[in-house]
Parts: C-alpha cells; structure tokens; sequence
C-alpha cells in the first residue's frame, strides 16, 4: 500500500452550499466547504508556512503550538465575492508590471458570509462522529485578535480580516460583455471590442466567478476560444478543414452582439 504525502489529493472532501445571506430558489450557492487531512503546522514550517505567506509573529504565537498534533482543517471558500479588485496600467511601458489591488473582503457581506462558514464548521464539530474523534477548534486567540472573546461574532470577524487567504482563482479582468458595457474588454466570441484579430481566451473574460474551481470553466473557455479562432479564420481566408454547421458565422455573431439594451 501506497502512503506518503503524494498519495492523496491534499484536499478530500469538499462541499458546495447556500448561506443564510442567499436566496435557495434563484441564487447560486455562495459557500464552499473544503476539508484538509492536515495542516499549516503539519510539515514544521517547511512549506505550507511559506507558501501561504504566514508571518514569524503568527506562526510562533498561533500554529507552532500545534507541532506534534493531530490536525485537521476545514476552510469556507467565498464563492461568489462581492468585493471587486481592479488591475490598472502602470504607465505607458508595456514593459512595466501592472498595479494589481484585489480588494479583499472589503464589501461587509463577504465577511458576513465567511462568518456564516465558520458557523457551519462549527455545526459539524458537534456531530457525533466528530466529537467521537475529540474534534475541537484551536481555541488559542489569534494575534491581533485578543481584545474579542473567543467565540464571539466579533472575534470571527476580526480572525477572517487576518487569516483569510485567496484560492489563487482570479477571473474577469477582461469581462465578457457588450460594447455599452464600459467595464467589458471582450464580446462573446471572446474578441477585443473594437478589434478584428485579437482575441482572450482564458479566465479573465469571464463576468463573474463560478459556483466551484474554475479549472473545469477554463477548459471550456480553451475549447470554444479554439473553435472561434478557427471561424474566424474561415471567415477571412476560407473554408478550413474545421467545420460547425450549428452556429451562426462569426461575422453574424459579431454583428448581433454590438446591440445594446436598456
């Protein structure tokens, strides 16, 4: 039998859920539950401290405690963020790296909903399989947090604006939209408005975040972008030996899409 740190997934259970914040009937599901058969104090401070950015000050005062021990994480994902970030051009160098500025949790109710994951990791600590296995939080305050009493809605607050890392899924910096859209880059044939042979195809035109990972969405953006550079080309030198007789032509597509409503 296999074991070792290569064996297993790193993540092996996950779960996609509504809060109490979003409508059951018409809205996605705003919460994404991954369980962890490990974590941060697992490895010593070898890697996972360094990859996520832990600083000396938290890992000495909050996980080195935890060496030794038995640990288990369970993390709610934001799946739906209204917090908007914006990448801005830097100068006129192309050369020059963008200013990048997520804008994090700055919208009140994606603390809110993150407040109501760690309510629903809490609700599954009380299970009973859960507390056959002596399952409990880390009770130790959070740097930074001590003035809160532990537990308290305040204190979950103050611990998701200190402790709350990204999942490394951004999207929409080239949003898929109409021309009247001001915030949109590209239209549905994944084409630079106001352009005729550039094209994106990758996360960035998506409008908004799916209910999950985006790898599997990507993909899909791969393959429909690959078919549509191959259209346009058919369009402007010929028939090719691609072929999709169910979809309008390109031009059609392009010419329809520049129409705006209000």
């Amino acid at each position: 039998m296999c074991t070792g740190p290569w064996t297993f997934p790193g993540c092996e259970a996950v779960a996609v859920v509504h809060t109490n914040l979003s409508n059951h009937e018409v809205d996605p599901p705003d919460l994404q539950l991954m369980v962890l058969p490990t974590g941060i104090s697992v490895d010593g401070c070898v890697h996972l401290r360094k990859a996520l950015g832990i600083s000396d000050t938290l890992w000495n005062e909050y996980f080195s405690p935890l060496l030794g021990q038995p640990v288990v994480s369970l993390m709610p994902v934001l799946l739906h963020p209204k917090s908007v970030g914006e990448v801005l051009l830097r100068s006129s160098n192309p050369e020059d790296p963008p200013l990048i500025q997520p804008n994090y949790l700055t919208h009140p109710q994606d603390v809110e909903t993150l407040y109501h994951g760690i309510e629903l990791v809490k609700k599954l600590l009380r299970t009973k399989p859960m507390l056959e296995l002596g399952a409990r939080l880390n009770d130790k305050p959070l740097p930074g947090c001590e003035s809160f009493p532990f537990d308290s809605k305040g204190y979950w607050e103050c611990y998701i604006r200190h402790l709350t890392l990204t999942s490394y899924h951004p999207a929409g910096t080239c949003r898929m939209g109409p021309t009247c859209d001001l915030e949109a880059v590209v239209n549905p044939n994944l084409m630079v408005h106001n352009t005729h042979r550039l094209f994106v195809i990758d996360a960035s035109v998506m409008p908004s975040l799916p209910s999950a990972n985006i790898h599997a969405a990507v993909m899909m953006i791969a393959e429909k972008g690959a078919e549509l550079v191959q259209m346009h080309w058919d369009l402007l030198h010929g028939k090719s030996t691609r072929h999709s007789r169910s979809w309008k032509s390109i031009g059609e597509e392009y010419q329809g899409n520049r129409m705006c409503f209000s």
